[in-house]
């Protein structure tokens, strides 16, 4: 009973964990995005500020 208790704690633990992987990956596509579009937004305003002067 013990092994079997701990391989069902080893597989929750290791969905959890792809759970949370998949979570930060997501994440990091996000922040990536995020920051590519920032870029370009600054870029934007960079060449506004530029044509304003």
């Amino acid at each position: 009973v013990n092994v079997q208790k701990m391989s069902l704690h080893m597989k929750i633990w290791l969905v959890v964990l792809n759970f949370k992987s998949s979570l930060f990956s997501i994440y990091l596509c996000f922040v990536v995005h995020f920051f590519q579009k920032s870029e370009l937004f600054l870029n934007a305003a960079g060449q506004i500020v530029k044509n304003w002067d």
